[in-house]
């Protein structure tokens, strides 16, 4: 039997601190919600089922929101297994898709699309995407099990960053 669990770290509701001289203009602060389809905050737990074989998907979509004044640029930066925990060995594909529905999590994984990154879960990162105000982006995450060590058990901690903006930056 391979039990699988996820947590996750991620810049949800994340504050930014910073100081600067002003001109007297209005000061503005970035504000980031990530989270799962039909969740108010994330749980990437659907990533896994009990007993994967080899070659088992799951599949789940995550939604990114830019619930802020200001635009943010995020991106994932990486996975690792938590402190004290041995998961099993998994791949992750991460994409770009326009809307949750086109990741289900209910039917037979497929690569739907624009691919951002493939290979050992550990490995992963993507590059960073800008949001606008206001604007969300809807990202598509699924796992394949690879060859599986019995009685393992174990949880990976998913790390995104984001950075705020600032007005005159690209």
């Amino acid at each position: 039997m391979v039990l699988l669990g996820f947590t996750s770290l991620q810049l949800t509701d994340a504050a930014w601190s910073s100081s600067d001289t002003t001109d007297g203009a209005t000061v503005r602060t970035g504000h980031l919600r990530i989270s799962g389809d039909g969740q108010a905050t994330l749980n990437v737990s659907g990533l896994t089922r009990e007993n994967m074989e080899p070659g088992a998907q799951a599949q789940i979509p995550l939604t990114v929101v830019n619930d802020s004044t200001v635009p943010v640029t995020f991106r994932l930066t990486g996975v690792a297994p938590l402190a004290g925990t041995t998961p099993p060995v998994l791949n992750l594909r991460v994409a770009r898709v326009s809307e949750a529905s086109d990741c289900p999590a209910t039917t037979q994984p497929g690569t739907p699309g624009r691919q951002l990154f493939s290979g050992e879960i550990t490995s992963a990162s993507t590059s960073g995407k800008t949001l606008a105000v206001g604007e969300t982006d809807v990202l598509c995450l699924t796992t394949t099990a690879g060859a599986m060590t019995p009685n393992l058990s174990g949880k990976y901690e998913f790390t995104f960053k984001a950075d705020q903006i600032k007005a005159g930056q690209p």
